[in-house]
């Protein structure tokens, strides 16, 4: 399964980087009849605009129409997730930080 997503991220990061988005992760799941393929998709660190439902909606359709061209889960039925990584996730890389110049934080240090 983690051969699949790696060919899954090199399949989707060019696409979506022409597009100005940045792919985050992706996780596929497999259990039991259920499965289903999470992509993480955010703005080009050049951009501290914050994800809208538009800007979901023309990544979801990038994603889609790249993972038409390949098998995943061996061509069994799967949901696909499309997703922003929210406002609440922590801020662990230079990119992240940078994404939300002039924006309110709220920082805990230990």
């Amino acid at each position: 399964m983690d051969e699949d997503v790696e060919r899954i991220k090199g399949l989707l990061a060019p696409p979506l980087q022409d597009a100005g988005f940045h792919l985050e992760t992706v996780k596929a799941v497999a259990a039991g009849p259920r499965r289903t393929l999470t992509v993480v998709v955010d703005l080009d660190e050049s951009s501290t605009d914050p994800m809208s439902m538009e800007k979901i909606a023309e990544s979801t359709k990038i994603v889609g129409d790249a993972l038409d061209e390949v098998e995943i889960f061996r061509d069994k039925p799967y949901q696909l997730e499309v997703t922003s990584p929210g406002a609440t996730r922590k801020l662990e890389t230079p990119r992240h930080f940078r994404r939300v110049i002039g924006r309110r934080l709220e920082i805990t240090t230990k």
